[in-house]
């Protein structure tokens, strides 16, 4: 877990946005490549390191943190491993809240609930901006289209008005 906090550190994802777009593998692709119960040890792995690093005083057994990983999984296995790294971040950041003297499960798990608000209105947010864009790049080809037929018609318009110019005979 460490190892993959100081890379995404590295890569200075702050974040939902930046982490979502990383485009990591996600926890369902890596369950895929290497079976569940490794997707599983690494959870419970990272949870537990989150407890210790919490100074947790109440030992809690490893099976219990197989078991929070296992629903943190059912409720985020569509997440890259950039957005998990980020979220563990920001628990030990106390961005969350804390925990007082002990690891627990039910809190941790109401974390995870908010990151993963936090990460829908980010990509709410990505959509919103990329139609305004297109909306934008529509209208302006639109707009960039219609001045030019208008600049033609003034200058037909013109071209109207105006007497034929002179021709000089010379002959």
């Amino acid at each position: 877990p460490d190892r993959t906090q100081q890379y995404t550190r590295s890569l200075e994802i702050r974040t939902s946005k930046e982490a979502y777009l990383k485009g990591a593998i996600s926890l369902a692709r890596l369950k895929k490549v290497y079976g569940f119960e490794s997707v599983r040890m690494l959870l419970a792995l990272w949870v537990n390191n989150l407890a210790e690093y919490s100074g947790s005083t109440v030992h809690q057994s490893s099976e219990a943190f197989y078991e929070v990983a296992e629903l943190m999984y059912e409720k985020s296995y569509f997440l890259g491993m950039s957005e998990v790294s980020l979220f563990f971040i920001r628990c030990k950041r106390g961005e969350y809240g804390t925990f007082f003297g002990r690891f627990d499960p039910m809190k941790f798990l109401s974390w995870v609930d908010e990151y993963l608000e936090d990460r829908r209105c980010a990509i709410a947010k990505i959509r919103q901006d990329k139609e305004r864009a297109r909306r934008d790049a529509a209208y302006n080809g639109t707009t960039s289209a219609r001045n030019i037929h208008r600049a033609r018609g003034v200058s037909e318009l013109i071209n109207q008005m105006l007497p034929p110019p002179n021709k000089k005979n010379d002959g």
